[in-house]
């Protein structure tokens, strides 16, 4: 699927595309990039109470490497290697569009406060978050390496008839992420948190069939009431050209073809 600028957007049903890679740089060599120095200048500043923190830093001092492996409607997803702590991350950086827009913004401000807020082993953590220089936010969490739920369950359908019973390796194994999905969704309901977008593309599955709920871009709070406003501005905002599945009759946010009943009915106390 294409943007309104030409950038191939993966589609929502299939898994991120690993083919777009972003230039990468060569661990031995001394390579100054702009954008990460000035993106962990800002991450060292948080972290060092010390006065004294570097202005620029060398992009081998601590991370190598940059392929960008997804974009949705708010944000760019970026994977790099942190040397420091010898693990992949994952960066998420708001599009440049969302900062034009306090609707926007703000969608993508809740999704980085709610990830960061539940603590749970199906929920991907933050680890750091801030704002680059042209006041675009970005949050680094945890990279999953896996595919959708959706691709798994095409997967295991197309190579042969799936029998819808335990013993059914194929199955089970997806049954066990359906599992992991719904205590993900009871502990966030438990936090007063509704993710209101579930659906088999919003839900990774690592090799290992760790199961992730991700996208909580229409999370909603019940317990803060400073929800409405923002769900207002977003509804008239032209969420066409940033690519998201959203209802516009003024009454439903969401993936019309995955809502239930409940959310579909536009009645706040029916949401559950």
């Amino acid at each position: 699927m294409k943007s309104s600028k030409g950038l191939n957007v993966p589609d929502e049903t299939e898994q991120p595309s690993l083919t777009d890679e972003m230039p990468v740089s060569d661990p031995g060599n001394s390579i100054e990039d702009p954008f990460l120095s000035r993106l962990f200048n800002r991450l060292d500043s948080q972290i060092d109470v010390e006065p004294t923190v570097p202005r620029r830093l060398k992009i081998n001092t601590r991370i190598v490497g940059r392929k960008r492996i997804g974009e949705g409607g708010l944000g760019l997803v970026y994977k790099y290697y942190d040397k420091r702590l010898g693990r992949d991350i994952a960066l998420k950086i708001a599009r440049r569009k969302v900062v034009e827009s306090d609707a926007r913004l703000q969608r993508f401000l809740r999704e980085r406060e709610v990830t960061a807020r539940l603590q749970h082993p199906a929920i991907p953590p933050v680890f750091q978050s801030g704002e680059l220089s042209d006041g675009r936010p970005y949050y680094l969490m945890r990279l999953i390496n896996g595919q959708t739920f959706a691709h798994r369950i095409r997967e295991a359908y197309q190579t042969q008839p799936l029998e819808q019973s335990p013993s059914d390796l194929r199955f089970g194994q997806l049954l066990s992420s359906f599992f992991e999905l719904c205590d993900a969704v009871q502990y966030a309901h438990d936090q007063n948190i509704i993710h209101r977008d579930i659906k088999p593309a919003n839900v990774m599955v690592e090799n290992d069939g760790t199961t992730f709920l991700v996208d909580w871009g229409l999370a909603r709070d019940e317990s803060n009431h400073l929800n409405t406003d923002a769900e207002d501005a977003f509804r008239n905002d032209e969420s066409e050209a940033l690519g998201l599945s959203l209802t516009r009759d003024g009454q439903q946010l969401g993936s019309i073809d995955w809502m239930s009943p409940e959310q579909a009915s536009g009645d706040p106390s029916q949401h559950t």
